[in-house]
């Protein structure tokens, strides 16, 4: 927590991304004045917006309602907000998930989904672990958008190793099933579409080197 007022942006802007990416909000929220604290006193560092929603504090609220600290990055503002269960902020992240079209930025707010965690959030995503969207993420090869909800499931469960990134790239679906049945037990989650044909992601061929 210390390195969070060190006077080198660069060092600050790590601490805040490794608390928030690494480390359960269970394990910040007892942190959660000292955070507060630091954040107002630099809120200019990367990523320390985002770190406030894991505080669990109505002080993060008010300082995120605060228009200098908010116009830091009103994005990440909003997902905080929506984190500490501020109701508008809220329905606007989950609203921005559903109505998305694209599957690419449908990734990107995926991982919104994810990180809020809220019963809501975690229910939507694990109701689309079975979508059928891919995309190209480097022509020709197609990825499937479960591999990001997968990755967002993950922001919103940390400790539950079904949704750690796996070490070898996945075959078959006995990798889906796995997360389907931990999602059945745990939230009661049930489908009506069969899940789609099996697809992790795909490597585009290597060109031949020109001679």
């Amino acid at each position: 927590m210390a390195l969070l007022n060190d006077q080198n942006g660069a060092v600050r802007s790590a601490a805040c991304i490794a608390l928030t990416a690494l480390v359960p909000g269970r394990l910040i929220e007892p942190h959660a004045d000292e955070i507060i604290q630091s954040i107002a006193r630099f809120p200019n560092t990367d990523g320390a917006i985002v770190l406030l929603g894991k505080t669990h504090s109505d002080k993060a609220i008010e300082l995120l309602k605060q228009e200098n600290i908010s116009a830091v990055n009103p994005v990440d503002a909003e997902m905080a907000l929506a984190r500490l269960a501020v109701k508008e902020a809220h329905e606007s992240v989950i609203n921005a998930y559903l109505s998305e079209t694209d599957p690419q930025q449908k990734a990107m707010q995926a991982r919104r989904l994810g990180y809020i965690a809220s019963e809501k959030s975690k229910r939507i995503l694990a109701a689309e672990i079975r979508t059928p969207l891919t995309y190209m993420w480097h022509p020709p090869a197609r990825r499937s958008l479960r591999i990001h909800i997968i990755e967002a499931l993950f922001l919103a469960f940390p400790e539950e190793a079904v949704f750690w990134p796996p070490i070898i790239k996945p075959s078959d679906d006995a990798y889906y099933e796995e997360i389907e049945n931990w999602l059945q037990q745990t939230l009661g989650v049930k489908w009506e579409q069969l899940r789609p044909e099996f697809l992790y992601e795909e490597d585009s061929p290597i060109m031949p080197t020109m001679q």
